[in-house]
């Protein structure tokens, strides 16, 4: 639960944001104003996270789709390969998506059993010259990575899906 102050200033910055007089929701994408707002959010994200400054953090708006947010990353990564890890519909997508335009490899899977469960750690079969590993943080199928998987010096490509709740084995 996000405190009472962070939800009031989302409330308050909904209606009309601070010297704008609009809220988020009616200015432009393509504003001045949006570009602020975003360029805060991923320096604030990156501080949270302690995210390298040498990585990228990208905004995609619903409009686009999975599959064209998937060639994205794999035609900008440095060598044409990378590890997957499938846990579910999305990941299968994104390796669908990636075997078109490069070498993939399936460093773990859990579909043979209907994805109940996240990949155990000593499962991972990653390959130490992939360009970067694909995980997606929690599944359709209700299930959630509680910290991220270690995959050594490659970076990991990570897909968020947050409107689940509901949560069954956990990693």
């Amino acid at each position: 639960m996000l405190p009472e102050d962070v939800l009031k200033e989302a409330q308050e910055n909904l209606f009309a944001l601070p010297g704008v007089g609009m809220s988020i929701l009616e200015i432009s994408h393509r504003s001045k104003t949006f570009d602020k707002v975003i360029n805060e959010a991923k320096a604030d994200l990156k501080s949270l996270l302690s995210i390298n400054e040498k990585l990228t953090i990208s905004c995609f708006y619903r409009r686009c789709k999975p599959p064209v947010l998937y060639g994205t990353v794999k035609f900008n990564a440095p060598k044409n390969k990378a590890d997957y890890i499938i846990t579910g519909s999305w990941s299968k997508k994104a390796l669908k998506e990636a075997k078109r335009v490069g070498a993939t490899n399936i460093a773990a899977t859990t579909e043979s059993e209907n994805f109940t469960r996240i990949p155990k750690q000593e499962e991972l079969k990653l390959d130490a010259d992939a360009s970067y590993v694909h995980f997606t943080s929690t599944t359709q199928y209700g299930t959630e990575w509680h910290k991220e998987p270690e995959v050594g010096n490659v970076p990991a490509c990570l897909r968020c899906i947050f409107r689940h709740t509901k949560q069954k084995k956990l990693m």
